[in-house]
């Protein structure tokens, strides 16, 4: 198909970190993009291998980058003297320390659930997500993504104090004569590229040994509506738009059904026409005060 028939045939635009995707009139997704069949899928994907698969890691980094440029496109917006007050993610990893705890579900359900509530209360994150994983001697651990700065301190105590009334600093205490082992990491990345590239490497890698018990993952309800910017044809300058993809585009996938132009990982949206760059700044700008209403 040559690109003027594309053209003619064209309905919508996806944009993604990397990608912009042009739909065909005949493109008819499976599922339709509903809060409702977001999360049954994501359910359905996690629920019975013990592993995450890639169309789960897919799904999972659409809902992160969108979660990710809303608090870019936020902070862009601000004044540098009201740029604090706009949302920053944090990636924290907790570990529980005794190898011999067997029970996954019992520990997010009774430790990782309570160390949920008790950041969400305490320092106001709002949203989340995490991932369980087991490390190559079998203790389990959770990659956590949460929308409030909390520092490392605050996050190794917390974390050791449920680990303690869990029991599972008792080996440690035995052999350190103490209760703090160093239990927990935590990273703060200010720029939302890098934020992505960091957050694809905690839903990517691969859990060895044996199966994980339960949920694989989970965010909190409010991620599961985001959806990528997406724009009709009939609402933008067609021309302008092909002389962008010219200049810039690095390489392109077509079938019948879509186009998929890849900018080989520069950041491309400032490169936009001005009208389409302004829609998409305006969508993600929303999207953040959708999540973040009392910051608006």
């Amino acid at each position: 198909m040559t690109l003027n028939m594309l053209y003619a045939n064209a309905e919508k635009l996806n944009f993604y970190k990397d990608t912009i995707v042009l739909f065909t009139e005949q493109f008819n997704p499976t599922y339709p993009e509903t809060l409702e069949n977001r999360n049954l899928q994501l359910k359905k994907s996690q629920k019975y291998s013990g592993y995450l698969s890639v169309s789960s890691q897919k799904r999972i980094m659409k809902i992160l980058i969108n979660w990710m440029l809303a608090l870019n496109f936020a902070r862009e917006k601000k004044e540098k003297k009201d740029k604090k007050k706009i949302r920053n993610l944090i990636f924290v990893t907790l570990t529980i320390s005794d190898i011999t705890a067997s029970s996954h579900t019992r520990v997010k359900r009774e430790m990782l659930a309570l160390f949920l509530k008790q950041i969400g209360y305490q320092f106001n994150v709002k949203n989340y997500f995490w991932k369980a994983e087991l490390q190559k001697r079998g203790q389990l651990h959770f990659h956590l993504i949460v929308d409030s700065y909390i520092a490392k301190n605050e996050i190794q105590e917390r974390w050791n104090k449920i680990q303690k009334k869990a029991g599972f600093l008792d080996l440690f205490y035995k052999k350190y004569g103490r209760y703090n082992p160093p239990s927990t990491h935590v990273r703060f990345i200010d720029n939302y590229r890098e934020a992505i590239d960091y957050a694809a490497k905690y839903v990517s890698k691969y859990s060895t040994g044996k199966k994980i018990e339960g949920r694989l993952f989970s965010f909190s309800e409010k991620l599961l509506g985001l959806k990528s910017f997406n724009v009709y044809l009939s609402e933008i300058d067609v021309d302008y738009f092909k002389e962008f993809l010219s200049l810039y585009a690095d390489k392109t996938v077509s079938s019948d059904y879509f186009t998929l132009f890849d900018f080989a990982g520069i950041d491309y949206f400032k490169l936009l026409p001005p009208e389409l760059y302004r829609k998409l700044s305006s969508y993600y700008q929303d999207m953040y005060y959708s999540l973040y209403p009392l910051n608006a």
